[in-house]
This record gives C-alpha cells, structure tokens and sequence, in this order.
C-alpha cells in the first residue's frame, strides 16, 4: 500500500523559494549591491610607487641616475564620499526590493494553484454532500405507504424482505378524547360561545 505524503502550502513555497532561479538571481544581485555600499563610502586605496630616472636599459639596474620613492592617496571632496555612499545604499535597497518582488511572485506562482485546487477539492465534497442528499430525498419520495402495525404485531424487516409475526391477540381499547369526541354531537364552531 502507499502511502500519502501531506504537503502544506508553506513547503511548497519554501522548496519553491530554494529552487528558483530567478529568486537565486536577484538574491546574488542584492548581495553584490549590499557588498558595495561600505566601499562606496571609502576613498580610494593608497598607491605606493616606485621612479626611477636616467637608467639606460629597461633591465639595466645597476646604471640608475635617480630612483625616487612615492607613496599617494587621493582624497576626494568629503560629500562626494558620502553620496557615492548613499547611491550605493540605495541600489542595495532596489535590488532588495526587486529580491522581495520575486519572491512575492514566485509565492503566487505557487499559492493560486493550491488554493484552485482547494476549492476545486471543497467543491467536489460539496457535490457529493449534494447527491447523498437528493439521493436520500429520491428514497423518501418514493417510499409509500404500506400499513399500520398493529397492536401485538412484530414486524422485521432485513435484506431477505419484511415478515410481519402476531405476538399477542389484538386488545382494542379506547382512547379517553375518543370518548369524547363520540358523546360530543358536534364540535362548536368558532363563532359559537362558550359561555
């Protein structure tokens, strides 16, 4: 026998969101912009150089005239460090946004097939609510009246048919209202007083 395996909605969306690729993409994406901000705010690195003048061949290093040494570090104008910085920061928040947007989308991609097929399945017990009752009131529209039981009489009924079996003799006694109603001559009508 095999067994069924229950998946929920949210291990759909959870394989769904490990997988896709798209998703893969705009989350590497926001990653790489996250990773730029901090240097966006940095200047540039140092340079450390080294110039050597008058040296007759470019392998001749014992004929140099004049080597001078040269360490440089650019410094840019302060608020345009801080407005590299800020750009920065804003493309790692639009490729987080557009991160978010595909996972929204992939979600959807996933949620509106599980709920057409939770409906489609409530649907199908519905229907077959539905036809347990018309068929129940197809069997009470047809059924008929056969007789009264009655009284000492045992009626069984199983799947070979209905016997009917006579336990005691039949014992017929009346009723007190239908005493009344035999000495009565007529019932009053509406319009007639009691008084």
């Amino acid at each position: 026998a095999q067994t069924r395996r229950v998946v929920s909605l949210q291990d759909l969306l959870e394989m769904a969101w490990q997988k896709s690729p798209g998703l893969k993409v705009k989350k590497y994406e926001y990653e790489a912009a996250r990773s730029r901000v901090i240097g966006a705010f940095l200047p540039m690195d140092p340079m450390i150089g080294i110039d050597v003048e008058g040296q007759k061949s470019a392998f001749d290093f014992d004929s140099r005239m004049d080597n001078e040494y040269m360490i440089e570090q650019t410094i840019p104008f302060p608020t345009k460090l801080f407005l590299k910085g800020m750009i920065a920061s804003k493309e790692a928040d639009i490729a987080y946004q557009k991160y978010n947007e595909e996972a929204r989308d992939t979600a959807w991609h996933i949620e509106q097939p599980y709920y057409e097929l939770y409906l489609a399945k409530k649907t199908l017990e519905a229907l077959e609510e539905n036809q347990q009752l018309l068929e129940q009131l197809v069997r009470t529209v047809q059924a008929r009246y056969e007789r009264e039981i009655e009284p000492g009489e045992m009626v069984i009924a199983s799947a070979e048919g209905v016997e009917s079996v006579q336990l005691a003799k039949p014992n017929q006694k009346f009723d007190i209202f239908e005493f009344i109603f035999i000495t009565t001559p007529s019932m009053p009508n509406s319009s007639d007083s009691f008084l």
